[in-house]
């Protein structure tokens, strides 16, 4: 089985800068491209930073719906449990809509209402392995959220590709770079 990676930094850099290290060990030159999903999302654009500092080509930086870390801050706690319900409720009528769970089934399971469960209560597999990568999916998610609380962005000097699922909130609630 593979080693699990320790969470073991306190900043996002320094988190970006162990990827940097084995990118470039497995590929020692560009150009490279990076992408990143949600929270890896910013430490894919610190990543790219970093390789772009040290003289790399990046010709390819994705953000993949990645709040940006400032625009959180600036937005605060309850505009993000607003946005969390949002996309919930978007996801809920685009499934009702597409007819794949009606609105008594919502109403039952009150999934719209409350926030999903943690990865490790009431796991729904008994598989050992399963459950553990769930498990560490979880720690990885809360960690990287913590680092990217603290994290501040530079200027990047290339372009960044910033992708945005139908259910994000935007308009009224969020603009369309999700801060970015």
């Amino acid at each position: 089985p593979a080693k699990r990676p320790e969470l073991k930094h306190s900043r996002l850099e320094d988190v970006a800068g162990e990827y940097v290290k084995l990118i470039c060990e497995i590929q020692p030159q560009g150009p490279y491209a990076v992408i990143g999903w949600c929270v890896g999302g910013v430490l894919a654009f610190e990543t790219a930073q970093q390789l772009v500092q040290m003289g790399h080509k990046v010709s390819f930086t994705g953000v993949i719906d990645g709040w940006a870390p400032d625009y959180i801050r600036r937005r605060g706690a309850a505009w993000l449990k607003a946005a969390d319900f949002a996309v919930r409720c978007k996801r809920a009528y685009a499934e009702i809509r597409a007819g794949r769970r009606s609105v008594k089934s919502y109403m039952k399971s009150s999934t719209l209402f409350r926030r999903s469960p943690r990865a490790d209560a009431n796991p729904v597999s008994s598989d050992p392995e399963l459950e553990m990568i769930e498990q560490f999916n979880w720690e990885m998610f809360s960690y990287l959220s913590r680092l990217q609380g603290a994290y501040e962005p530079k200027r990047f000097p290339g372009r960044v590709h910033i992708f945005v699922s139908q259910f994000r909130p935007t308009r009224w609630l969020a603009d369309f770079s999700l801060g970015w």
